[in-house]
């Protein structure tokens, strides 16, 4: 029996046996169970018969966003990478030759930051234990944020398929518009609500801040910034375009809504470096000079400002250069305190001592009882400025890339993170400044080197670990070594045609 014929075998037997479940639930009327008894069967089906696309899961759930609230918090990327595991490793004991890719050796960098992860982890969760502190779970799931990217790569490398990538972009931006609806509607209308049954909470309500809006619109603007860039190239007739291009005008104003003022500076790297890559120099010097006018106005008359919504004032106050010239600027204030904070604690930690410098200091349990919500709380703000900072340093959530690698993995994790960009950045880009974006794989690369550049460039003030970045590059990366691997072997690859 070959794989297809047990893959069609199963699948019988497990729609006879959910033919009869359902008679006999439908007949009782209990719907609950019924929508368990679904859940049930689509995970089972897919373990049946998810070997053939084991990964797609995955860029839509990183682009979604949200979480499930069950006795613990579950993000969609940690079940996505989990089913994407156990599709995967079944089939593969079974038949493993169906599924090798029979690729070259993976890259040493990607193994020695893989290894030097888990021995990170192993480290923190025996030196907690020492400590009698515990934390199993929160030290675990905050290396998981480092940890998916490279376990993904590893999968991807040996069991992964470039022909599923125009697939993939078109989940991204299918998570893309449920996740930009949730968070406008919340925006608009304040509420908070979730999915029964499955308790899950999208992106958009979960980062509602009292008295102002859903703070998630900065990231959905980003994204739909640049999936639209990307796919302008790629797709063909002119409605299509002009779809994109009306995405992409009205991404910045949901930048704006987002309140984020690092997020709007980002967003003038999609188009800048779309520009240099198409080669559309042109453009550039028109939305150049716009962007510069625009600036200018602002810097002239600060107080244009105060005609925007409150949190597209808080957002669009990083284009005034001089502090103190709107009162724009004054709602972050108490913002800039704790990112100050934040840089401060992560520099303490990192230098306390050689050890700390080579090697970090690990992810200690966060403080129980203690509330890490995004609104600001009441009472005295310096003790609970005091608190958040400690809880989020000790998981190792300092929302700045460069002190949450530094201070958690040291300079040795730092290194390790610098080499992987660099075999991939250099690869991606120097195809891209040569050839533009022409293919979903580009696309990819496209989103890989605008996201690592940002990173790299603004990391010191944004950011965590650089898990979607190095995602959207080693893409963008396998793409171009596949098909320069199958140019030599003069077999001609179609990424149009998704085969699964």
């Amino acid at each position: 029996m070959n794989f297809n014929q047990l893959i069609l075998g199963s699948v019988t037997v497990i729609a006879v046996v959910c033919a009869v479940a359902f008679s006999a639930i439908v007949a009782e009327a209990d719907y609950f169970r019924a929508a368990v008894a679904t859940l049930g069967v689509i995970g089972i089906t897919w373990v049946v018969i998810g070997a053939k696309f084991w990964w797609l899961p995955l860029p839509f759930s990183l682009i979604v966003g949200g979480v499930f609230q069950t006795i613990f918090k579950i993000y969609p990327y940690e079940l996505a990478l989990a089913a994407a595991i156990v599709a995967i490793l079944p089939a593969v004991m079974l038949n493993i030759g169906a599924f090798e890719r029979g690729r070259s050796r993976l890259p040493w960098s990607v193994l020695f930051l893989f290894a030097y992860l888990i021995l990170h982890w192993a480290a923190s969760l025996a030196y907690n234990r020492y400590l009698g502190i515990g934390g199993v779970g929160n030290v675990t799931r905050s290396y998981g944020t480092a940890l998916w990217v490279v376990i993904f790569i590893i999968l991807f490398h040996r069991f992964g398929k470039i022909e599923q990538l125009r697939a993939a972009f078109w989940l991204m931006f299918a998570a893309l518009l449920l996740r930009l609806g949730s968070g406008l509607y919340a925006d608009f209308t304040g509420q908070l609500f979730s999915v029964p049954i499955v308790n899950y909470i999208p992106a958009g309500p979960l980062s509602l801040v009292e008295g102002g809006g859903a703070q998630d619109l900065r990231f959905s603007g980003l994204y739909l910034a640049g999936l639209s860039l990307a796919l302008l190239p790629v797709v063909k007739g002119k409605l299509i375009k002009s779809v994109l291009l009306v995405g992409f005008a009205a991404s910045f104003p949901v930048v704006l809504l987002g309140g984020g003022r690092a997020a709007v500076v980002m967003w003038f790297f999609y188009p800048l470096i779309f520009c240099l890559i198409q080669r559309k120099f042109a453009v550039l010097t028109t939305f150049a000079a716009i962007s510069i006018s625009v600036v200018a106005f602002l810097n002239i008359n600060p107080e244009t400002l105060r005609v925007l919504p409150f949190f597209a004032q808080r957002s669009a106050s990083i284009l005034i250069v001089e502090p103190g010239r709107s009162s724009a600027q004054d709602i972050a204030l108490q913002s800039n305190q704790f990112h100050e904070r934040f840089a401060e604690e992560g520099y303490n930690r990192w230098s306390q001592n050689l050890g700390t410098i080579v090697f970090g200091t690990g992810i200690r349990p966060a403080e129980k009882g203690f509330d890490l919500s995004r609104s600001y709380g009441a009472g005295n703000f310096g003790l609970w400025l005091e608190a958040m900072v400690t809880t989020a340093a000790n998981t190792g959530a300092y929302e700045k890339g460069l002190w949450t690698i530094l201070a958690v993995t040291g300079v040795v994790g730092l290194l390790l993170y610098l080499n992987v960009f660099r075999w991939m950045f250099l690869y991606v880009g120097k195809h891209l400044w040569r050839n533009g974006i022409q293919a979903y794989g580009d696309a990819f690369g496209y989103l890989g080197i605008v996201t690592s550049f940002i990173w790299l460039m603004l990391s010191w003030q944004i950011g965590s670990y650089p898990s979607f970045e190095i995602f959207c590059l080693y893409l963008g990366y396998q793409y171009l070594a596949d098909q320069r691997a199958l140019s030599t072997e003069e077999k001609p690859i179609s990424e149009s045609k998704v085969l699964v």
